[in-house]
């Protein structure tokens, strides 16, 4: 942040500091989501391979819908970015 900030000379720091916290929370709380289920006593158990696969894939899932949720919530700078291009591209891109 500080080698950021310093580059851009102050401009938009304070910006940029609302950007950071807001990714920390929402990776924190999804981290802890994930881990959660990382200390499930299945993950210890060996076979149940299909079981596994699918609860790793739910929680990755899961993890995602999290981290965007919270983002929106918090009308992350970030979100608006990623919504944009997603929406450029589309428009942008010829109908199959």
């Amino acid at each position: 942040f500080l080698l950021l900030r310093r580059s851009l000379n102050g401009l938009g720091a304070g910006r940029i500091l609302r950007s950071l916290l807001q990714a920390v929370f929402a990776a924190t709380v999804m981290g802890l989501a994930g881990s959660l289920v990382s200390g499930l006593p299945l993950w210890a158990e060996s076979g149940r391979t299909l079981d596994k696969i699918s609860l790793l894939g739910a929680t990755i899932g899961g993890c995602i819908v999290i981290y965007f949720t919270l983002s929106a919530l918090m009308k992350s700078d970030e979100l608006s970015f990623v919504v944009k291009l997603i929406k450029d591209k589309l428009q942008r891109s010829p109908a199959q």
